[in-house]
């Protein structure tokens, strides 16, 4: 995959993503990095250094980076399984009092409106991946290089 950067036109990584780049990747793609406050939290999903934040710091732009605050990794999950098991088994830090279900429309909205800026070249969607006022949870962190 990371030889053929004519693979894809656009990306989105969801953590827990890990791998342990060294060097900065060799091409340039449209990315979005996309994490969770609770993913690094005991028990965490994210490897330190091998997660969303390490796969961002290595790509060139145009890159996206954006933390979610106050949800975790199984969140994305449905409830039954996925997500009553990961919170029965503290497979990953969850949190029974956020609100999941606009947490997953955020995260269909956030990814349609990124692939839809690089993917259709629909550029009046990227306001909605860039300006926190849009969004209807809040971001711990909001960071892009777009302009290259």
């Amino acid at each position: 995959m990371l030889q053929n950067s004519s693979f894809a036109r656009a990306v989105t990584y969801l953590e827990p993503f890990s791998y342990h780049f060294t060097e900065p990747l060799p091409y340039s793609i449209p990315t979005l990095s996309f994490g969770t406050q609770l993913c690094t939290e005991d028990p965490p999903c994210c490897i330190n250094g091998w997660d969303y934040f390490n796969f961002y710091a290595k790509l060139t732009c145009p890159r996206m980076l954006m933390n979610v605050t106050g949800f975790g990794h199984c969140d994305i999950l449905n409830e039954f399984p996925g997500w009553d098991a990961c919170n029965e088994i503290h497979f990953c830090k969850t949190d029974p009092t956020n609100d999941r279900p606009l947490y997953r429309l955020f995260v269909q909205g956030v990814v349609t409106a990124f692939m839809g800026v690089y993917l259709q070249g629909n550029s009046d969607l990227l306001k909605f991946v860039t300006t926190q006022t849009l969004m209807p949870l809040p971001l711990g962190l909001l960071e892009y290089d777009l302009n290259c």
